[in-house]
């Protein structure tokens, strides 16, 4: 989850934020979380086959708690050089994965089928293609991004030394 959160949330400020360069430290942290989200949500919402969860382990209180930090994080991503749709980006997919690895223990195979597979597989796998699609045909980025020394220049004006590898 950590690593495909990771990508995602690359990927998603790539595609929605073309002409900036941003952090993407917190995106598979919110990924992470948006699948404890999903756990907890689907053992919440859900009736459970008591031989394959122990649902002591989850309970409202942990949504309550997950979603105070879960706020947070969104909140500091409004900081500069930290990419919020990179970091909503993230979460979803996160929330989507969770969706798909937490469904076994629903009890209901119908619901499992719709909850983990089609809700949750199939809407990750058109978010993925919805963001490939957007990288590959609709991103493109301004002509000042192929300097580094350049960019980095415009941000820090005064007495802003180019070290680059590249000069």
């Amino acid at each position: 989850v950590y690593f495909l959160a990771g990508a995602s949330c690359v990927a998603t400020s790539c595609a929605f934020d073309v002409d900036t360069i941003a952090v993407c430290s917190s995106g598979p942290l919110l990924g992470i979380f948006g699948a404890k989200f999903a756990q907890v949500l689907s053992w919440t919402c859900f009736e459970m086959d008591e031989k394959t969860t122990n649902l002591e382990d989850v309970r409202l209180d942990q949504l309550g708690n997950l979603t105070c930090s879960m706020a947070m994080l969104l909140v500091l991503s409004f900081l500069t050089y930290v990419d919020f749709s990179g970091n909503m980006g993230a979460m979803s997919v996160g929330f989507l994965s969770g969706m798909f690895l937490f469904c076994k223990p629903i009890e209901n195979l119908c619901v499992r089928f719709m909850w983990g597979v089609l809700l949750g597989f199939f809407v990750l796998l058109a978010y993925g293609y919805g963001i490939g699609y957007m990288l590959l045909y609709h991103t493109d980025t301004d002509d000042e991004m192929g300097d580094a020394c350049n960019y980095f220049r415009n941000i820090f004006p005064e007495g802003y030394d180019c070290d680059c590898v590249w000069n």
